[in-house]
């Protein structure tokens, strides 16, 4: 493991996990700011990068072409009867 991310984080991202997964999400979305990446792109996530991804395309919408999510993991199961597409609409 890299010891150098984890030696600057504050300790309460070890206690509060919607801050640790709010520090994960500001990170990808700095990173992929960084890349070379064209305005709008195909994103895929695996297992927990899926969740990752999916995280990432709800808040850079905008910015990602189509996503791909293959066994995502953390993610509530498609019920048609419960489904409301407008539910997470602005």
């Amino acid at each position: 493991m890299n010891t150098r991310i984890i030696e600057g984080l504050p300790d309460e991202l070890f206690q509060r996990p919607e801050l640790a997964e709010q520090w994960v999400l500001d990170f990808i979305v700095k990173t992929m700011d960084a890349l070379d990446l064209p305005d709008k792109f195909l994103l895929a996530g695996h297992s927990y990068g899926g969740y990752l991804v999916s995280l990432y395309a709800s808040v850079q919408p905008q910015r990602v072409k189509k996503l791909f999510l293959a066994s995502p993991a953390m993610m509530e199961p498609y019920e048609p009867a419960r489904f409301d597409p407008t539910s997470f609409s602005d």
